[in-house]
Protein backbone atom coordinates (compact mmCIF):
# COMPACT_ATOMS: atom_id res chain seq x y z
CA UNK A 1 0.00 0.00 0.00
CA UNK A 2 2.83 2.38 0.87
CA UNK A 3 4.43 1.70 -2.50
CA UNK A 4 1.23 2.50 -4.37
CA UNK A 5 0.83 5.80 -2.52
CA UNK A 6 4.50 6.66 -3.12
CA UNK A 7 4.21 5.93 -6.85
CA UNK A 8 1.00 7.99 -7.02
CA UNK A 9 2.69 10.95 -5.35
CA UNK A 10 5.66 10.74 -7.70
CA UNK A 11 3.42 10.68 -10.77
CA UNK A 12 1.30 13.56 -9.47
CA UNK A 13 4.39 15.61 -8.55
CA UNK A 14 6.08 15.09 -11.89
CA UNK A 15 2.92 16.01 -13.78
CA UNK A 16 2.74 19.28 -11.84
CA UNK A 17 6.25 20.22 -12.91
CA UNK A 18 5.58 19.19 -16.50
CA UNK A 19 2.64 21.62 -16.72
CA UNK A 20 4.28 24.47 -14.89
CA UNK A 21 3.65 27.81 -16.55
CA UNK A 22 6.05 30.19 -14.95
CA UNK A 23 9.36 31.77 -15.68
CA UNK A 24 10.36 29.20 -18.27
CA UNK A 25 6.91 28.06 -19.36
CA UNK A 26 5.25 28.34 -22.75
CA UNK A 27 3.63 31.68 -21.98
CA UNK A 28 7.03 33.29 -21.57
CA UNK A 29 8.17 31.85 -24.86
CA UNK A 30 5.11 33.26 -26.63
CA UNK A 31 5.34 36.70 -25.04
CA UNK A 32 9.07 37.14 -25.57
CA UNK A 33 9.45 35.23 -28.81
CA UNK A 34 11.13 38.14 -30.59
CA UNK A 35 13.71 38.49 -27.80
CA UNK A 36 14.69 34.83 -28.04
CA UNK A 37 15.53 35.14 -31.72
CA UNK A 38 19.24 34.88 -32.48
CA UNK A 39 21.07 38.16 -32.96
CA UNK A 40 18.25 40.28 -31.51
CA UNK A 41 20.89 42.43 -29.81
CA UNK A 42 22.67 43.03 -33.10
CA UNK A 43 19.41 44.11 -34.78
CA UNK A 44 18.81 46.58 -31.97
CA UNK A 45 22.30 48.04 -32.37
CA UNK A 46 21.87 48.33 -36.13
CA UNK A 47 18.80 50.52 -35.59
CA UNK A 48 20.75 53.01 -33.48
CA UNK A 49 22.40 56.07 -34.96
CA UNK A 50 26.21 55.92 -35.09
CA UNK A 51 26.29 58.48 -32.28
CA UNK A 52 24.03 56.34 -30.06
CA UNK A 53 25.97 53.15 -30.77
CA UNK A 54 29.28 54.90 -30.10
CA UNK A 55 27.88 56.32 -26.88
CA UNK A 56 26.85 52.86 -25.65
CA UNK A 57 30.20 51.36 -26.57
CA UNK A 58 32.08 54.21 -24.93
CA UNK A 59 30.02 53.98 -21.73
CA UNK A 60 30.82 50.24 -21.51
CA UNK A 61 34.48 51.08 -21.91
CA UNK A 62 34.22 53.75 -19.20
CA UNK A 63 32.89 51.10 -16.84
CA UNK A 64 35.44 48.46 -17.82
CA UNK A 65 38.53 50.66 -18.08
CA UNK A 66 37.69 53.54 -15.73
CA UNK A 67 38.30 56.22 -18.35
CA UNK A 68 38.75 59.87 -17.46
CA UNK A 69 36.49 62.51 -19.03
CA UNK A 70 39.16 63.47 -21.55
CA UNK A 71 39.76 59.83 -22.49
CA UNK A 72 36.01 59.28 -22.79
CA UNK A 73 35.65 62.12 -25.29
CA UNK A 74 38.54 60.85 -27.43
CA UNK A 75 37.31 57.25 -27.33
CA UNK A 76 33.77 58.36 -28.21
CA UNK A 77 35.00 60.20 -31.29
CA UNK A 78 37.12 57.21 -32.32
CA UNK A 79 34.25 54.76 -31.78
CA UNK A 80 31.83 56.92 -33.76
CA UNK A 81 34.22 57.10 -36.74
CA UNK A 82 34.78 53.35 -36.58
CA UNK A 83 31.05 52.56 -36.45
CA UNK A 84 30.41 54.79 -39.46
CA UNK A 85 33.18 52.99 -41.39
CA UNK A 86 31.86 49.55 -40.42
CA UNK A 87 28.32 50.40 -41.44
CA UNK A 88 29.51 51.72 -44.79
CA UNK A 89 31.45 48.49 -45.41
CA UNK A 90 28.42 46.42 -44.37
CA UNK A 91 26.17 48.39 -46.72
CA UNK A 92 28.63 47.87 -49.58
CA UNK A 93 28.71 44.14 -48.86
CA UNK A 94 24.89 44.00 -48.79
CA UNK A 95 24.68 45.83 -52.11
CA UNK A 96 27.19 43.41 -53.57
CA UNK A 97 25.18 40.41 -52.28
CA UNK A 98 21.97 41.86 -53.69
CA UNK A 99 23.66 42.30 -57.06
CA UNK A 100 25.06 38.75 -56.71
CA UNK A 101 28.51 40.03 -57.55
CA UNK A 102 31.42 37.90 -56.39
CA UNK A 103 34.74 39.48 -55.49
CA UNK A 104 37.81 38.34 -57.34
CA UNK A 105 41.00 37.45 -55.46
CA UNK A 106 42.50 40.93 -55.79
CA UNK A 107 39.35 42.55 -54.39
CA UNK A 108 39.23 40.08 -51.48
CA UNK A 109 42.87 40.85 -50.73
CA UNK A 110 42.18 44.59 -50.86
CA UNK A 111 39.22 44.28 -48.46
CA UNK A 112 41.24 42.18 -46.03
CA UNK A 113 44.05 44.73 -46.13
CA UNK A 114 41.57 47.57 -45.50
CA UNK A 115 40.15 45.72 -42.49
CA UNK A 116 43.59 44.97 -41.07
CA UNK A 117 44.81 48.53 -41.62
CA UNK A 118 41.66 49.83 -39.92
CA UNK A 119 42.27 47.50 -36.93
CA UNK A 120 45.92 48.58 -36.71
CA UNK A 121 44.95 52.26 -36.78
CA UNK A 122 42.26 51.68 -34.12
CA UNK A 123 44.72 49.86 -31.86
CA UNK A 124 47.29 52.60 -32.31
CA UNK A 125 44.78 55.28 -31.44
CA UNK A 126 43.63 53.32 -28.38
CA UNK A 127 47.26 52.90 -27.29
CA UNK A 128 47.71 56.68 -27.52
CA UNK A 129 44.52 57.42 -25.57
CA UNK A 130 44.69 54.79 -22.83
CA UNK A 131 47.16 54.40 -19.99
CA UNK A 132 49.35 51.28 -19.96
CA UNK A 133 47.15 49.23 -17.59
CA UNK A 134 43.98 50.30 -19.35
CA UNK A 135 45.47 49.40 -22.73
CA UNK A 136 46.49 45.93 -21.54
CA UNK A 137 42.97 45.25 -20.25
CA UNK A 138 41.42 46.60 -23.44
CA UNK A 139 43.79 44.53 -25.59
CA UNK A 140 42.89 41.37 -23.65
CA UNK A 141 39.16 42.02 -24.19
CA UNK A 142 39.79 42.84 -27.87
CA UNK A 143 41.61 39.54 -28.42
CA UNK A 144 38.87 37.53 -26.67
CA UNK A 145 36.24 39.23 -28.81
CA UNK A 146 38.18 38.55 -32.02
CA UNK A 147 38.59 34.89 -31.06
CA UNK A 148 34.86 34.57 -30.31
CA UNK A 149 33.95 36.12 -33.67
CA UNK A 150 36.29 33.80 -35.55
CA UNK A 151 34.90 30.78 -33.71
CA UNK A 152 31.36 31.79 -34.73
CA UNK A 153 32.47 32.23 -38.33
CA UNK A 154 34.09 28.79 -38.38
CA UNK A 155 30.99 27.11 -36.96
CA UNK A 156 28.75 29.00 -39.40
CA UNK A 157 30.91 27.97 -42.36
CA UNK A 158 31.01 24.37 -41.16
CA UNK A 159 27.19 24.29 -41.18
CA UNK A 160 27.02 25.40 -44.83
Amino acid sequence: MKKVILVGLLVAGSSLFAQQVGRNGPERMAVHEDVRQPHHHKKFLDNLTPEQAANLKTKRMVLDLELSDEQEKKVFKLNEERIIQKRKRAEDAKDRRDAEKQLNDAEVYERLMQNLNSDIAYQGAMRDILKEGQYELWKEKWNRRKARIQKKRRSYRAKK
